[in-house]
């Protein structure tokens, strides 16, 4: 069975997409032949990069699809990485379309638009969403009129090399620092940046009982001006740090005492995974998918979105260390249970082989 799968980002691109889609590549790559058509990553035998606006890449995506002749072509997040399958598909019909949505648009979707996505989506054999909440939001806003199911994705526990750890302490100044918080995600979206603001004004209250905290936000994007402007009106330069984009997120997580995502809208994010995968305390926002990873008070603390509920989450936390331990021990366990690239792969190597 030969698979194509089109992306937006692909690695070395950083972003929960890029993650999402090499982790399913490497969980169905002992069943089928998958070949990966991105608008951003490295390119490889395998891969084929194509950078270019969205008219040109779908016209040269689809000229890579008549080269690959596949069998399923799995299509990811934007309408223009499903527009050149579909139209590969009107000329062959056996071809097996899907689409997976990855996380609740940045606005509604409405008129010409939900009807464009509307129009693709029908011609897909399945369409498929990272959670139920992101299923909910797409289907209130597009008529979907084919096979819908939830594929919830799968994690890789990772690690980080003590070189590079220690690498990664030495370039953020980390000696001496104490508890360390990490958040991860791009800070592109304003829905998502305006979270990682309220966490940012927490951590100025939370700082005068930890005035060794460490806040680290990994990320970077078109509204970082807007985060570090924030840091520098709460003289926090000695308690927040914008990494920017890291090779390895891992060494930033296995540095952290507790992982902390905030945000106002979230599909589920890749990162809250792999925290959790390795056994480290989460305090979510309530939002999007995160509920169906994280259940409150049992594998981690869900919040409100804002910054008293933030602080007082992260705070009561730190006042209890074996709490801390607890939530991270069931945290990861709950995640090899139950979000494993094997088991997600399984779901969609069933769709690519239903008739």
């Amino acid at each position: 069975m030969k698979v194509v799968q089109i992306t937006p980002y692909y690695p070395p691109s950083k972003g929960g997409i890029a993650r999402f889609v090499s982790g399913l590549v490497d969980g169905i790559g002992d069943s089928a032949d998958v070949n990966v058509i991105a608008r951003e990553g490295g390119s490889s035998e395998r891969v084929s990069v194509i950078t270019a606006g969205k008219g040109v890449f779908i016209l040269k995506a689809l000229q890579r699809l008549r080269d690959l002749d596949p069998d399923v072509i799995h299509c990811h997040s934007h309408w223009h990485m499903l527009a050149p399958a579909v139209v590969y598909k009107r000329f062959h019909k056996n071809v097996k379309v899907i689409f997976t949505f990855h996380t609740e648009p940045i606005a509604p979707m409405k008129g010409a638009k939900s009807n464009i996505f509307g129009r693709l989506l029908k011609r897909c054999d399945a369409v498929t969403y990272v959670s139920r909440a992101v299923k909910d939001i797409i289907s209130s806003q597009i008529r979907i009129q084919t096979n819908e199911r939830v594929v919830h994705p799968g994690v890789h526990r990772g690690s980080a090399s003590q070189d590079e750890i220690e690498d990664f302490k030495r370039r953020h100044a980390l000696e001496g620092k104490d508890p360390i918080l990490v958040f991860i995600g791009l800070l592109e979206w304003e829905n998502k940046v305006k979270g990682v603001k309220i966490l940012v004004e927490a951590v100025a209250d939370v700082r005068r009982r930890f005035p060794n905290l460490k806040l680290l936000l990994v990320g970077d994007g078109s509204r970082r001006g807007e985060v570090e402007r924030i840091i520098g009106n709460l003289d926090l330069s000695d308690n927040v740090a914008i990494t920017g984009l890291v090779e390895n997120v891992f060494a930033p997580l296995t540095l952290s005492d507790i992982y902390v995502h905030i945000t106002l809208q979230e599909g589920l994010a890749q990162a809250i995974l792999e925290a959790m995968s390795l056994g480290k305390p989460v305090i979510a926002s309530n939002v999007g998918g995160i509920p169906e990873v994280v259940s409150d008070g049992e594998n981690g603390i869900l919040v409100d979105t804002t910054r008293d509920a933030v602080g007082s989450a992260v705070e009561g936390l730190l006042k209890n260390r074996a709490r801390m331990k607890q939530l991270g021990q069931h945290a990861k366990k709950h995640v090899e249970s139950n979000f494993t690239w094997e088991e997600a792969s399984k779901g969609f190597l069933e769709l690519y082989t239903s008739h």
